[in-house]
């Protein structure tokens, strides 16, 4: 043990004795650890600086500024050099609690540096906490730290990366306003007629319901779910758009059908769409899709500001969304009564390296690559590959799983994204 070591584990020892257990046991040198000079020093960590290594106290301020620090209280993800914790010490700043996302990183960076400035401060709390429904919004995140993550961190690293990259997602949302408002007023005779879909939550009332995502596990289920189609007593059937195509191959048809996406046209359905299945849509919808659909028809809208004026002057059934229609399908069933909810084919990546089920790779606008760098657990514990939109997917839905929980939720294969809040049930 390091001097450096001694002493900032004395005091971490004494303010959170569990803490220093936990450090205790960590060792580091499976870290691939480097000095860097420049201007000043840094440490390398598998070839990722935890700083600056010109102007490490300009760099702290300069993500402190970007930072609303009104509430008198900030969570600081992450710990680089230490330098942003530090620098917090001279602000206004009343309460800051501290989130190591690894915690070997963490104990080497003990190891090599004196932290005792920071960790013995009375405005700063330690916190090791891998629950990534917690994020606080009043937040400062060190990217090197997100790069460096360990496995327990995962997901609170996924929420962060998903938050941080929110304002460009809203910028290209942005982009697309006008283009928004063009399809309303192309659909607005849609709008105005087509009935809200609060209807079916009294037509269509079921404890027991399965939402069908498109997702490449959805093939392991086929013989199921054509089996469970036929019994009299039957769960409810919900299923993305994009999984209509694959369960119809396989005679299975499902109750309802949500669609939100504005590239979503009659071409991605069969010739032959059952008459009974009823069309749950968002007016993003193509016109085509709202013409051509044979069955009953029901809108719906996003909780999104977008949607705010359309129901003032409609008002329609508001459902929760953030990016993928396995969002509202969701949403729509609990509304309508699931007590159980069972999940097919909501993968959130791609097992066997396939995007989707019964389409071709590229078909719906995702490429597996070899390149990618970002994956997710599945519920065997192994990597799967993914990509930035369906692990921000997927932590969204386990948000609002944990929002819902008079609900039971399951998920129907090991291969696909383990999905936090939901229990794993065979369904062969």
């Amino acid at each position: 043990m390091s001097e450096l070591l001694l002493k900032n584990m004395q005091i971490i020892s004494k303010r959170w004795p569990a803490i220093a257990a936990i450090l205790s046991q960590r060792t580091f040198e499976h870290l691939e650890t480097n000095l860097v000079r420049g201007n000043e020093q840094t440490i390398r960590v598998n070839g990722i600086q935890l700083s600056s290594c010109y102007d490490r106290v300009g760099e702290a301020k300069l993500l402190i500024g970007n930072t609303d620090l009104t509430k008198k209280r900030v969570a600081v993800y992450g710990v680089g050099m230490g330098d942003v914790p530090t620098e917090l010490l001279f602000t206004d700043v009343e309460i800051i609690h501290v989130y190591p996302l690894n915690y070997a990183l963490f104990a080497m960076l003990l190891n090599f540096t004196d932290q005792t400035q920071w960790l013995q401060n009375k405005k700063v709390t330690l916190v090791f906490d891998t629950n990534f429904l917690d994020v606080k919004r009043t937040r400062i995140t060190i990217a090197p730290d997100l790069e460096l993550a360990d496995d327990a961190h995962a997901a609170m690293r996924d929420v962060l990366v998903h938050e941080n990259v929110l304002p460009f997602i809203n910028q290209q949302h942005g982009k697309k306003h006008g283009e928004n408002l063009q399809r309303f007023k192309d659909n607005a005779s849609f709008i105005e007629n087509i009935p809200d879909a609060r209807l079916l939550i009294k037509e269509r009332k079921h404890e027991h319901i399965y939402v069908i995502g498109a997702g490449p596990t959805l093939e392991e289920h086929y013989d199921f779910l054509k089996n469970q189609s036929l019994m009299k007593d039957r769960p409810l059937l919900v299923a993305v758009d994009t999984a209509y195509m694959a369960l119809a191959s396989n005679g299975i048809i499902p109750d309802i059908v949500v669609s939100i996406d504005s590239l979503i046209s009659m071409k991605y359905f069969p010739d032959n769409v059952d008459e009974k299945t009823a069309l749950v849509c968002f007016p993003t919808v193509t016109t085509n899709l709202l013409d051509n659909w044979p069955g009953p028809k029901y809108m719906a809208y996003s909780q999104l500001s977008l949607f705010d004026d359309l129901n003032e002057e409609n008002k329609k059934i508001r459902l929760f969304s953030s990016g993928s229609v396995i969002h509202p399908a969701v949403d729509l069933a609990v509304l309508l009564g699931a007590k159980e909810l069972t999940l097919f084919g909501a993968d959130f990546c791609f097992p066997d390296n396939k995007t989707h089920a019964h389409w071709k790779e590229g078909a719906l606008n995702t490429t597996v690559t070899s390149k990618n760098p970002h994956w997710v657990f599945n519920s065997r514990g192994e990597k799967v590959v993914t990509n930035l939109n369906f692990r921000g997917y997927l932590r969204s839905l386990e948000a609002y799983i944990s929002q819902t929980s008079q609900v039971c939720y399951f998920q129907t294969s090991l291969k696909g994204a383990k999905i936090n809040g939901a229990k794993y049930k065979e369904c062969i």
